[in-house]
């Protein structure tokens, strides 16, 4: 009788356990939905206001005070870097949802490097920060997301911005090793 009892808590708590994991696999994916269109409402209306900053930078209202353009531009600046925040936050819902996709494409590491120093100098130039990159003139070109890890290095490019002391050097290097032995 005790084994039988024992048995019948074991279906029911397996029962609940069942309940419990489907629930939250409804909550997991009403969450990514939640995410993916929140991301997706913030970044319309960004997209105009950055597409309404370039056309004022551009003169297409009429010329501006150099004061006005230096606030439109920083209006710009931090509307890219909103919209590259909300891309990061999708991408984290794809990855959590297990749909992540990698384009990857033979790309030149000197490539992804200028353009996520490119990304990144104006902020360093903003706090008196020399930013450089030496990248090896004889690596190939290699298979990867540029854009990902393009962001990656911009992200650590960032940090590095945020937490040099003023008159200070950023140096990214890129060049070949040899990777040790497995085993």
């Amino acid at each position: 009788a005790s084994i039988g009892g024992a048995f019948e808590d074991l279906k029911r708590a397996n029962r609940e356990l069942t309940n419990a994991n489907r629930r939250l696999i409804e909550l997991d994916q009403l969450k990514s939905n939640f995410v993916a269109m929140v991301s997706h409402e913030l970044r319309t209306p960004l997209t105009s206001v950055i597409g309404y900053a370039e056309m004022l930078l551009e003169g297409m209202a009429g010329e501006m005070p150099k004061e006005q353009r230096d606030y439109v531009r920083t209006i710009l600046e931090k509307g890219e870097s909103l919209l590259g925040l909300i891309a990061q936050v999708l991408d984290l819902a794809r990855i959590e949802s297990g749909h992540a996709h990698l384009s990857k494409v033979a790309t030149s590491p000197r490539a992804v490097i200028d353009l996520a120093v490119s990304d990144v100098l104006p902020q360093a130039q903003k706090q008196g920060l020399t930013l450089e990159a030496h990248v090896e003139d004889d690596i190939a070109p290699i298979e990867i997301d540029a854009d990902k890890i393009r962001r990656v290095v911009v992200n650590l490019l960032a940090n590095a911005v945020k937490f040099t002391p003023p008159q200070g050097r950023i140096m990214v290097r890129v060049d070949v090793v040899e990777a040790p032995p497995v085993g």
